[in-house]
């Protein structure tokens, strides 16, 4: 009976290792397709400050 209990146990410890590594495969490739979608936000910030010089520049030529 205790040769049971332990064998059921381990095949349950096998289980769930086995349901936790195919959530952290999931988690991981989420992770990984939020990563390639985000915004380019650095991009956009660089092309905005970017925008402002010009504007700038433009403006004080125009004076």
């Amino acid at each position: 009976m205790v040769l049971e209990r332990t064998d059921h146990a381990e095949e349950d410890v096998r289980r769930l290792r086995e349901d936790h590594d195919q959530d952290i495969t999931g988690l991981r490739a989420a992770v990984e397709d939020l990563k390639r979608a985000r915004w380019p936000l650095p991009s956009v910030a660089a092309l905005t400050g970017l925008a402002a010089l010009v504007l700038t520049l433009y403006e004080l030529a125009a004076r």
